[in-house]
């Protein structure tokens, strides 16, 4: 049966965000960093909303500087307007594209919470957390800008919140572009598996957005199921070359494409997109390592081969899978 992750989903309504006055406990057990982000994937989408209730805008709190301020209800709506547009151009031509917005009916919601505006308004100071659809906090990043030397302090304001939409646009969409040392607890979580004489179950998943970028691109005439199982057989068989010549010997029923119910670790492969970079192109894959006690290890996976390769989509499974199986 082939296997396909959707890349755009539909998402079930998102009430309401949670309120914004979360424990601090709760925000350092959540990521910080993109290449941890493993609760976006398959998503294409967001709620945004800006919270202003605690920023503290030159001095000023925000419920005094409102009350002072006569165009506040419309230099709050600019200011959303200026980070979520500013955040979708940037977000629109990575590699994996992604939109928010104030309206939008999703699983997922952008809070970004203003804390210290100063410098007039040309300086802001924030954290951008993400909640799940039931308020839970996922996600936890601080932000800052600078931009502006003229005008009203919520026009500077909204020169900064564009500065820092465009910057987290950019983050959001280009999250696979990190270094392949995030796979290294991944890795030693396979390697005590297999020493353990664990079984671990694959299963592949390839994006709508992936493989049409294949055909479009003329890495292949159709991205038919023979054609993704041929990837799915390249990866795997380079995979526990690439295991037995690091750990030794691997029994082999040990690691398999999984069945409907596998009982041991599976390792879940979801292969994103690809993406130029110079002379090369880039493949991505996210890498979900579940074990039998339920925890899950994440890693994101990616190789670089010259452009206009007859085989690129073989040597990109061949080199993935031994990337992934070569293990210290």
């Amino acid at each position: 049966m082939r296997r396909i992750l959707p890349f755009f989903m539909l998402f079930f309504a998102l009430a309401s965000c949670l309120p914004l006055g979360l424990a601090a406990q709760g925000k350092q057990a959540v990521p910080s960093t993109w290449d941890k982000a493993y609760f976006l994937s398959g998503h294409s989408r967001a709620r945004f909303e800006l919270d202003l209730s605690e920023a503290v805008i030159n001095g000023v709190e925000a419920e005094d500087f409102k009350a002072m301020e006569p165009e506040w209800k419309t230099g709050v709506k600019d200011m959303t307007l200026d980070f979520v547009q500013a955040f979708n151009k940037a977000a629109s031509s990575g590699i994996q594209p992604f939109r928010i917005g104030s309206t939008m009916e999703t699983e997922l919601c952008f809070v970004l919470k203003v804390g210290d505006v100063t410098e007039g308004g040309a300086c802001v100071e924030g954290v951008l957390e993400v909640l799940s659809a039931d308020g839970t906090l996922l996600f936890a990043k601080p932000v800052y800008a600078r931009k502006g030397m003229f005008g009203t302090q919520l026009n500077l304001m909204g020169d900064a919140l564009e500065v820092i939409g465009a910057t987290l646009g950019d983050e959001v969409s280009n999250r696979f572009r990190v270094p392949d040392s995030n796979l290294k607890e991944l890795k030693q979580v396979v390697k005590g598996l297999v020493k353990d004489g664990e079984t671990i179950a694959l299963r592949f998943e390839f994006s709508d957005y992936l493989l049409k970028q294949l055909v479009d691109r003329g890495y292949t005439n159709t991205a038919d199921e023979a054609f993704v199982a041929g990837m799915e057989k390249t990866f795997l068989d380079s995979f526990k070359a690439s295991l037995v010549k690091s750990l030794g010997p691997v029994s082999e029923n040990k690691v398999f494409v999984a069945d409907e119910n596998p009982a041991g670790a599976v390792m879940t492969l979801k292969f994103i997109a690809v993406a130029n970079r110079q002379d090369e192109t880039d493949m991505f894959a996210e890498v979900f390592l579940e074990r039998k006690d339920g925890t899950m290890v994440y890693g994101i996976l990616n190789n670089g081969e010259i452009t206009g390769l007859k085989k690129f989509c073989d040597l990109q499974m061949e080199k993935m899978g031994k990337k992934l199986g070569k293990i210290k």
